[in-house]
Parts: structure tokens; sequence; C-alpha cells
């Protein structure tokens, strides 16, 4: 484990012993505690993590666990402010990909890039990165774009252990959770999925607790996919994947996303401005413009 502690978020970055779910070493955050609330957002008791890499997903399946099972080969290198882990070559072989993801915190903000190279070519591959929220941000938002305008969507979470939601970024992307790549998530009840006929405005993805603002916020580059997760009993996930139609051999793309945990002050719409100009920060802060 390596800690950090900017004043506002404390924790450390997990890489753990691999294995098999259940474990409690899954990689990425594996606590976080919002220091002006005294607020883990990380459930202690549960072997969980935020910006945690999770499964390889292809047409016709089965999701991939490399990333997860892959915890122990890992090599974690310290860097400013955080972390790059890089995995072996030789692991991901069959894969066809070379991976190293950096984390890094900075303020109020876990930031993650990913460098994905394509060994051999890829066709309409997925990377799903997975965050355990506690229940206590009891609202998710999920922004839409229509002729008026943008305008935040309550996302229904449903069931746990049963329901889920999933908001895709184009037509396109919508039609690969029926091409297989999920057939064998027993845990989902896809008849109970929260699954609308419009797709996200800008890949943000909000949890909040109304009562109190504290928020989390996940940002994704263009690189994004889907957004989507899964009710449970003590926490829910809050997912997205990054994706490309086609990555040639030796061809190389950087991802990033980032999570930005906060407490919001004023009305919803005050609220939600506050987080859309985040956004838009957070965005300048690598596009310059």
């Amino acid at each position: 484990m390596i800690a950090f502690d900017t004043g506002i978020l404390r924790g450390h970055f997990r890489f753990g012993h691999g294995g098999k779910p259940g474990r409690s070493d899954f990689p990425g955050v594996g606590q976080c505690v919002f220091a002006p609330l005294n607020v883990s957002l990380v459930n202690a008791t549960r072997p969980n993590a935020l910006l945690m890499p999770e499964w390889i997903l292809r047409p016709g399946g089965p999701r991939d666990i490399t990333p997860w099972r892959l915890a122990s080969s890992v090599r974690p290198e310290p860097i400013p402010d955080g972390v790059r882990l890089s995995y072996p070559d030789e692991e991901l072989a069959d894969q066809g990909l070379r991976v190293t993801l950096e984390y890094r915190v900075v303020d109020d903000v876990i930031l993650l890039d990913g460098h994905i190279e394509a060994i051999r070519r890829q066709d309409d591959l997925e990377l799903l990165f997975a965050s355990y929220l506690p229940n206590r941000l009891n609202a998710t938002y999920v922004p839409s774009r229509s002729e008026s305008g943008i305008s935040w969507q309550p996302v229904t979470r449903g069931e746990p252990w049963k329901s889920s939601y999933f908001i895709a970024s184009s037509p396109e992307t919508h039609r690969w959770r029926r091409d297989g790549r999920v057939a064998d998530a027993k845990e989902v009840d896809w008849s109970l999925a929260f699954d609308p006929d419009w797709f996200f405005a800008d890949p943000i993805l909000v949890g909040i607790e109304d009562s109190s603002g504290l928020t989390a916020v996940h940002f994704v580059d263009d690189n994004c996919t889907a957004l989507l997760g899964q009710p449970h009993d003590h926490d829910t996930a809050h997912d997205f994947t990054w994706g490309w139609s086609v990555l040639e051999s030796g061809q190389n793309v950087h991802a990033r996303a980032a999570v930005w945990i906060t407490q919001l002050q004023g009305t919803h719409e005050q609220r939600m401005a506050q987080i859309y100009e985040r956004y838009r920060e957070w965005r300048r802060s690598w596009t310059g413009s």
C-alpha cells in the first residue's frame, strides 16, 4: 500500500495479492476518507475499491477478470502524488494488450490515467472500472441532451444485487451490451435494468447525499462508452468503460478519468452547475481549451 493525505482526502492505493472475488485485495484506491466530514468513501468491511480495474469486455464474452486477478503481478512505482501500476507484458500476452495505470490524488480529486497499447488488433474492446461508493450517496444523476439543452436525469437503482443501470454513449455502444460481452453476468437481471433510450450528453456520473451535499462525481474522457453500475446491500457500484471500435496493432491510447469528492451547497440546480463547471475545468487541464 502507498498512502496519501492531501488535507481533504486521505487513504491509500492498493495493489494487493491477486486472487479471487471475496478477497480484500482489489486494486485501486483501497481507502479514501473525505476529511471535512470524516466520512469514508470505501466500505472498510468489504473488499472494494475506487477506480478498480475490473473487466476486459469483448463481443461474445465471457467477461475477462485479468485486471483483477493479476493484482499480485502489478509492479507499483511511486510517482508524484500517486503510484504507477504496470502489468507485466507476459501476464497480458493472451489479451494482446499492454496496460499501465497511473493514480494520483491532488486536493479533492483522484486522477486516473490509462496507457493502453494493442499488441494485436482489437475490435469493440472495453475496459471496465468500478468504484464502490457508500449507499449514503442516495441519489445518482447522469446528464442527457435534448433540443432544449442539457438536463440531469435521475438514475433508478432498483433492487440490490439484481437490478443495474446502464447508460451508453451512442447507439453503437448501446448495441455492444447485447453482443454477448456481458451474457455471463448472472448477478444482473437485465429485465430489471435501468436501460434508457437516451445517451449521456457528457461522461459524468454523479453520486450525492441529498441531505448533506456529500458528493462523488466520476468524470471520464471521450474514450468512455458507458456509465453503469449496480446497487448492493452496503454500497453501489459506479462504473464506467473505456472502449474502442478498433485498435490497430501497435496503436497506443491515453485514456483519462477522475473522481471528484466534495460537499456541494445550494439548490439541486446550483449543485449540478458546480459539477459541470468542475468537469469543464478538468477537461481544460489536459486539453488546454
